[in-house]
């Protein structure tokens, strides 16, 4: 290949790079692909507030999404075709919603006010989402995020899903363990439940079976502006969401090698030794601020910032014309 033939070359590569580059960018355009409320409100780990609040809204028939039963029903056809002896009716004005329900307490309320559980409240947990058919079937759904498990927390919502009367008997009553991928409870959580009764809790992925549902929905939602967020939501639960599980394991793989120890010790002398610099440079520009033309804010510095490195604190007193 000879000169021409090279400068000819690299004139068509950096044309297709230049037109790749282009239509990628109009595609960003277009697309926004990094857009997603969830990630610049920082709601995306949230559990109360964001994952419980937005399925239950979902799911409620009469929510503002305006669009009907379409949720509950994906919801439903799901739970049934991994439960098919379940006894639960179809989607309809009949199904109520309630999100953070608060159960009462099973014992008294001890005589010091406090107690391990329960602590000084008048209830022994609240379950995130509690679905109600009348007197047909009771869906109760534990969702976990990032919050741990309480001690026999599972066991607790059981014995309550337990006591309710619903004329479906126990084929009406389903306990959900919604985390992100799908992992069981923890040790502590079941209580003191038999495996029989373990067996009967559906373990649920938000990662999986949550995103499948709603996306199932997306191309039949007629508001654009509830597609819009929903599409958003079902891209924050498939992949940006990570669980507590996970962090613990990555953590723990890292301090399991020693070398790591020395890399984090490094680290954070690094770091605090740029909080150090950053602080000095800030103190040092508030000083020339202070003491120089133009202080507009009345103050006056009485310790000045020396050369050396070393920082005295900085005291500011009010300026005369400022106290009168």
């Amino acid at each position: 290949m000879d000169i021409q033939d090279a400068t000819l070359f690299i004139d068509k590569f950096d044309r297709t790079v230049s037109d790749a580059r282009w239509r990628h960018a109009a595609r960003r355009e277009h697309e926004a692909p990094s857009f997603n409320v969830f990630d610049l409100t920082r709601r995306a780990h949230f559990e109360v507030t964001t994952h419980s609040a937005f399925l239950a809204a979902l799911l409620d028939p009469y929510g503002s999404h305006c669009q009907g039963t379409l949720f509950l029903d994906a919801f439903l056809r799901w739970l049934r075709l991994g439960r098919p002896a379940l006894r639960i009716p179809d989607a309809g004005p009949s199904w109520t919603v309630m999100a953070e329900y608060a159960l009462p307490r099973e014992d008294p309320m001890p005589e010091d006010g406090t107690d391990k559980i329960g602590g000084s409240e008048p209830v022994s947990g609240q379950i995130d989402l509690v679905l109600r058919a009348s007197d047909e079937a009771v869906i109760v759904i534990e969702n976990k995020i990032w919050a741990r498990d309480q001690e026999t927390q599972v066991s607790r919502y059981a014995r309550w899903l337990k006591e309710q009367k619903v004329a479906n008997g126990d084929s009406g009553k389903v306990l959900i363990y919604l985390t992100v991928s799908g992992t069981e409870p923890a040790a502590m959580s079941w209580g003191d439940m038999t495996d029989d009764e373990r067996k009967q809790v559906i373990r649920m992925s938000h990662r999986r079976d949550v995103a499948g549902i709603i996306a199932g929905c997306l191309d039949q939602i007629r508001a654009p502006a509830v597609h819009e967020v929903v599409q958003q939501y079902v891209a924050t639960i498939s992949g940006r969401v990570v669980p507590m599980t996970q962090l613990d394991a990555t953590v723990d793989k890292f301090f399991s090698d020693p070398r790591n120890l020395k890399i984090f010790a490094d680290m954070g002398e690094a770091f605090a030794g740029f909080q150090e610099r950053q602080l000095r440079g800030i103190i040092r520009r508030l000083d020339d601020r202070l003491n120089g033309p133009g202080n507009f804010w009345g103050l006056e510095a009485t310790d000045r910032i020396p050369d050396t490195g070393y920082r005295p604190p900085l005291k500011m007193s009010l300026s005369p014309a400022v106290q009168n």
